[in-house]
């Protein structure tokens, strides 16, 4: 996937090896010269990616500290830690963490399952590639297609983590 410009996927330094919970990629309409954001950019490639059978989806959209937890303060108790009397008073505000924000519109997940991911087939691994390949190499014709309504796939849109 790393060839693909427009794609990038995880980093791995060298001298370290990886532990995949998710495969979240990043994608980028600027290195293909395209003007659009970055959502709807990454939602038309998810569509055309699903389209070709691979499991491709949104996860975890929001960031950890906008999710109902942090943000109505619900802890355990009545309110702990955020209302014990020790506590400094604290806010969360998704908007703190633009990087996350952008990370969150670029990005997507190949494959869907709510826990981590197993060694897959290598043929499907390859049949992945030849679709990530089939949808770069005609990426005019995703981005133009008409799609009022692009329906997006997420595994959690919810407050819980998994």
């Amino acid at each position: 996937l790393a060839k693909i410009k427009g794609v990038t996927p995880p980093f791995v330094p060298p001298d370290r090896t990886h532990i995949y919970h998710k495969y979240r990629i990043r994608l980028n309409p600027d290195e293909l010269d395209l003007d659009m954001e970055p959502d709807k950019f990454r939602d038309l490639v998810m569509k055309t990616l699903q389209a070709e059978g691979v499991d491709a989806v949104l996860w975890q959209t929001v960031p950890i500290l906008g999710q109902t937890l942090f943000q109505l303060k619900e802890g355990y108790g009545k309110g702990c830690p955020w209302s014990c009397r020790y506590a400094e008073k604290i806010s969360y505000d998704p908007n703190d963490y633009p990087e996350t924000l952008k990370l969150l519109a670029d990005s997507l997940v190949i494959c869907s399952e709510p826990y981590p991911i197993f060694p897959q087939p290598l043929e499907l691994m390859k049949h992945y590639i030849e679709a990530f390949h089939r949808a770069f190499d005609n990426i005019d014709e995703v981005v133009t297609v008409k799609t009022t309504s692009v329906e997006k796939k997420t595994l959690t849109d919810r407050t819980e983590i998994g």
